[in-house]
């Protein structure tokens, strides 16, 4: 009889030992390429006019019911203004900023009893802050976390952070009307050649989609373009890569510069 005894206490002891260790190790159960993303991932901006970035989730093919996010940035090159769910995946939206460190702390969350999501470019929020100075900086992820919906009896593993990946954003601040000092830009008037030709200066032609070439200037470390009906505006598209050449399409009827 004593040993049956001493026999069960072992038993039971093993059994919490093991419930120990399986709750105290920490679980890892990542989604293939689920995501936080802050869009776009690059653009140019003029100082002093608010501007507004998305911040998006790919689940990798989980269900998530909740995402948590700190955006941070430079408080010297861009003030937060506010912070906007409409649209957003999730039920409820919360923020909490702190402007001296240069933080936006978001929390979204798909209440109890309705779908999770699942998808690859979930809306969590948007962003609104002011450009201060002319200056390229950069936006990242100082934290981010994204888990499967609260369920009754749920495990530590079941609401384990599935992210794997956490992207940044870049931008460029300039003076209105103006382009970033010491980048060299090439000016169109006399480099570009259009196809189809010949197109007379002074006449119109009837197409919609025409394509431009042109010769970079010597030192030249960043390229943006832009269609407009303005002469002087300012181009925002920026460009990975230093093109000489692009084909225009969809350009709508009148006079256009780009």
């Amino acid at each position: 009889m004593v040993n049956k005894i001493e026999f069960k206490v072992v038993l039971n002891a093993l059994g919490i030992l093991a419930l120990f260790l399986w709750i105290g190790l920490p679980a890892v159960l990542l989604a293939d390429n689920a995501s936080l993303s802050i869009v776009p991932a690059t653009h140019v901006y003029p100082v002093s006019e608010p501007f507004t970035i998305e911040v998006r989730v790919d689940t990798g093919g989980a269900i998530i019911g909740t995402t948590d996010a700190t955006i941070a940035y430079d408080p010297q090159d861009v003030s937060y203004v506010s912070v906007s769910g409409e649209g957003s995946v999730f039920s409820r939206i919360s923020a909490d900023s702190d402007s001296n460190y240069g933080k936006v702390s978001i929390s979204g969350f798909i209440e109890r009893g309705k779908e999770g999501f699942n998808g690859s470019n979930g809306l969590v929020a948007r962003l609104t802050f002011v450009p201060l100075r002319n200056v390229e900086t950069q936006f990242h992820f100082a934290s981010g976390s994204a888990t499967p919906p609260i369920a009754l009896g749920a495990s530590v593993a079941d609401l384990a952070n599935i992210l794997s990946g956490l992207h940044v954003a870049n931008y460029t601040f300039i003076p209105k009307e103006s382009a970033v000092a010491g980048v060299p830009f090439a000016s169109a008037q006399e480099t570009f050649e259009i196809t189809p030709l010949p197109i007379p200066y002074t006449e119109w032609f009837g197409t919609t989609s025409v394509k431009l070439s042109w010769t970079l200037p010597d030192g030249a470390t960043e390229m943006r373009t832009l269609v407009s009906e303005k002469k002087d505006a300012t181009p925002t598209k920026v460009y990975p890569t230093l093109l000489n050449s692009a084909t225009l399409s969809g350009i709508p009827e009148g006079k256009n510069y780009f």
